[in-house]
């Protein structure tokens, strides 16, 4: 069960692997899962922040899954992570 905001394995994290799946997913699932990554989104956001500034379990990926949202990064970051 999902209980925290994390990137590792909170919402931010399932918002952002659902976020990627539905850029290769035909019409109309691919619908469904951006509103599927959305709702995680907000789930993330409604937790506590995760202590400390880290990437995996902390605020910083957080943030990164909540900015991805907004705009898709030229950064590649999530690369590292084998969601991309």
């Amino acid at each position: 069960m999902i209980s925290d905001a994390s990137l590792c394995h909170g919402y931010a994290g399932l918002a952002r692997i659902t976020a990627h799946t539905a850029i290769d997913t035909p019409e109309p699932a691919a619908s469904r899962l951006r509103a599927l990554a959305t709702e995680m989104l907000h789930r993330a956001c409604a937790q506590a922040v995760p202590e400390g500034p880290g990437f995996l379990e902390g605020a910083a990926g957080v943030g990164l899954a909540a900015l991805a949202a907004e705009i898709e990064p030229a950064t590649g970051w999530g690369t590292g992570l084998l969601i991309t």
